[in-house]
């Protein structure tokens, strides 16, 4: 695994994250093209040991920037949370992988997972019980409004829906990369939590 390179890329993607507006500021398209080589050493790097990861920085690199060559930011964090939990690998071999899951994902799902909408839109619509962050910039609204979405997508998109259909099927490296992500959405409304100012 080309460690050097992952790190170089996620430390690329958090000082570009770290700017104001940094999702609606263009990049030229040499610095595109370099981003999305990057990526694809990686996931070729990645390929046998990370199978699931390679496949998905594989079909993530081509959808990442839209409108003239700004970041999308559901691409941009799905690709961030790949290279984090490749980095964490390869700083903590052989931890196991729950350490990097939610503890009430955990409680909720770990069991589950060894065997075998419009409540979020309510929750952070635009006079939200919950807010992501501040909202006074437009840069606030961009990131309040794309964890709300993000959030109820999640809910009509990915639970249980074996619940639903006797027709679907669901892998356990698939369960894993929704468990992931509905980790990630979990830490993020912990910081809306804290942002808030209320008491679980």
């Amino acid at each position: 695994m080309d460690t050097q390179r992952i790190n170089n890329l996620l430390s690329f993607f958090k000082r570009i994250g770290s700017q104001n507006n940094w999702n609606v500021l263009p990049f030229p398209n040499c610095q595109i093209t370099s981003i999305r080589n990057d990526l694809t050493i990686i996931a070729n790097d990645i390929s046998k040991e990370y199978t699931h990861f390679s496949n998905e920085l594989f079909r993530l690199k081509d959808m990442l920037f839209v409108n003239y060559g700004c970041f999308n930011p559901t691409i941009f964090g799905q690709i961030v949370a790949i290279l984090k939990a490749l980095e964490y690998d390869i700083n903590h071999p052989q931890t196991d992988i729950w350490s990097m899951i939610h503890n009430r994902i955990i409680k909720s799902s770990k069991q589950l997972y060894l065997d075998g909408y419009d409540a979020m839109n309510k929750v952070f619509s635009d006079n939200p019980l919950v807010e992501i962050c501040d909202r006074s910039t437009e840069t606030g609204k961009n990131i309040h409004n794309g964890t709300r979405f993000m959030l109820a997508g999640a809910m009509s998109a990915l639970r249980n829906p074996k619940a639903h259909s006797n027709t679907i099927t669901i892998s356990k490296e698939e369960c894993m990369r929704r468990l992931m992500f509905a980790s990630m959405l979990m830490y993020g409304i912990d910081e809306a939590v804290i942002h808030s100012g209320l008491i679980e």
